[in-house]
């Protein structure tokens, strides 16, 4: 009787089993995210920086990680009342992976070579005082690398600007990554070149072509190594590329296009950072690049990539589309 008059509440009550979920990769969730671990350090949080006192964070990379720890330095930054920070770029650190499946991987970050190509960028940026390079990282300088042993975020299916977070639990004013950070890009003249294209093998997708797009071959410029160049061709069509000299070379190229077409890269981080019109191919395995701000779309299946691009073709690449564009970096200021 007392249990017809108070029967238990939903939750106490027997839930059926959950469906199987789908096999990865497809439409389902990617896998628990790797583990990582940085040889001879441990994640301790930052302490609040003391007035006075230098401010210098230190970052191994790789060059896409670095554009995303930015937001998060200027927040640090702020929160001790400044507006600039030197920024050191560590190189010969190796990051060891340990897969779901039980593998291990040691994958090495930036170089010295890595280093040259990114610094330029940095040594744009007014909030960047000044740009250092060595295998040390500088007494008392905080490690931004840290980021890879917290265990608040998962390392995969985030916004990638947030994984530093857990390193300030102290931050009362977390970044605004709607805003744009990089600024600093110099107009080139490109001719009729107006879209912006990459793609690596580090971040595929599967079954996804980018063929749509080679009725614009003629307005668009290939970003990237030779070697990705060449995969891209072989795969698709042939298309212009333009070799760059370094990052800030790379920044000018992307601060004079319309419109951005990528994977995840350190180019994507960019136009990320500039809230450039932007669209993003999902990888099947890591996605961690979320845009956040501006003009932005996903990426994941040829013909609905092919209505998306129609689109934001239609609305940036017009002949006064390009006013609307070029502004979006000047935020970062």
């Amino acid at each position: 009787m007392k249990r017809r008059l108070f029967p238990r509440p939903p939750f106490f009550r027997k839930r059926p089993e959950p469906a199987p979920r789908p096999a990865f990769p497809g439409n389902a969730c990617p896998p628990p995210p790797t583990v990582q671990r940085l040889s001879g350090r441990a994640f301790v949080p930052f302490p609040r920086p003391e007035a006075g006192a230098p401010l210098v964070f230190s970052h191994s990379g790789k060059i896409g990680d670095v554009v995303y720890s930015l937001p998060f330095c200027r927040a640090v930054a702020a929160a001790a009342g400044r507006d600039r920070f030197a920024f050191h770029i560590k190189t010969g650190t190796v990051v060891e992976r340990t897969r779901a499946n039980g593998s291990v991987a040691r994958t090495p970050l930036l170089d010295d070579a890595g280093a040259a190509l990114l610094a330029p960028l940095l040594r744009r940026q007014p909030y960047v005082e000044s740009v250092s390079v060595s295998g040390a990282i500088p007494a008392g300088a905080l490690d931004l690398d840290l980021f890879r042993l917290q265990t608040c975020l998962p390392l995969w299916g985030n916004s990638l600007p947030n994984y530093y977070l857990p390193l300030a639990p102290w931050l009362a004013d977390p970044p605004d990554l709607s805003r744009p950070w990089l600024s600093g890009g110099r107009r080139l003249d490109l001719g009729k070149k107006k879209i912006a294209l990459f793609l690596t093998g580090r971040e595929p997708r599967e079954n996804f072509s980018f063929g749509f797009l080679e009725p614009f071959r003629d307005e668009i410029l290939f970003l990237g190594t030779a070697s990705e160049h060449a995969a891209f061709e072989e795969s698709f069509f042939r298309v212009d590329h333009r070799a760059i000299g370094d990052f800030a070379d790379a920044f000018d190229v992307l601060s004079s296009v319309r419109l951005a077409v990528g994977n995840q890269t350190g180019f994507f981080a960019m136009a990320e950072a500039m809230k450039i019109p932007r669209l993003l191919l999902v990888p099947d395995g890591n996605p961690n690049n979320v845009p956040c701000g501006g003009s932005f779309q996903l990426l994941h299946e040829t013909e609905r990539a092919r209505e998306t691009f129609a689109a934001f073709y239609g609305r940036f690449c017009g002949p006064d589309a390009f006013p609307v564009c070029a502004s979006a970096a000047k935020g970062a200021q």
